[in-house]
């Protein structure tokens, strides 16, 4: 199969779904910074932060959870002793400046310059970030946080979804566009920002509690 470019533009009704879902006794004519969200953090509640709105995220799913436990066992059985890491969700603010209005936490990130974790947080740009669909998430993923990854510089973007047992992976390539390719159950991923390491599809979803 040959690669092709995917493109994803943020629209007008995608923008409507994040104000939506905004919490009610925040007025989403406001804008918040990262900073603002900080406060709220008061009762062990997730949080994203899109272009100022905040976003409540909802508890994840056994079938995600048993994906993301899988797909951090073979990437970690690659990335034992070296230099990078495989980090489960963690807050990641892909551009960090006073006032920064955006901020994610991805479902997997793998990052390689350690000087971009400060005060137990992501601040700068993952080198692979992967997202693992579910009805709640995604339009968020596919469009919204998939064009703050490109636009941020993200090497690597993956899309994993368990309805269909496949994985999107979306290359940066050299004019700052990601080119896309949908692999399935039989397919192997050559993951880009290694040399050596290949992840077959069927790996990531050979757990036989999966539904």
């Amino acid at each position: 199969m040959n690669e092709k470019e995917i493109t994803y533009e943020p629209i007008e009704q995608e923008m409507k779904i994040v104000k939506e879902e905004a919490l009610a006794n925040y007025t989403t004519e406001h804008k918040y910074s990262y900073d603002d969200v900080q406060y709220w953090l008061t009762d062990n509640r997730r949080w994203e932060l899109i272009d100022g709105i905040p976003l409540l995220m909802a508890s994840p799913s056994i079938n995600h959870q048993l994906i993301s436990k899988d797909l951090m066992f073979l990437f970690e059985i690659y990335l034992r002793g070296k230099s990078c890491q495989i980090i489960p969700p963690v807050d990641t603010v892909l551009s960090y400046n006073e006032g920064s209005d955006t901020y994610v936490i991805p479902d997997l990130i793998i990052q390689c310059d350690r000087k971009k974790i400060k005060k137990g947080r992501i601040f700068g740009v993952p080198d692979l970030i992967i997202e693992i669909l579910s009805s709640s998430t995604s339009s968020r993923d596919k469009i919204t946080k998939r064009h703050k990854y490109e636009k941020a510089g993200v090497k690597e973007f993956w899309i994993v979804n368990p309805k269909d047992k496949s994985i999107e992976v979306s290359v940066l390539n050299i004019k700052g566009i990601f080119t896309s390719r949908i692999y399935k159950i039989r397919e192997i991923i050559k993951v880009s920002i290694f040399k050596d390491l290949t992840i077959n599809v069927a790996d990531v979803f050979a757990n036989p509690w999966l539904r």
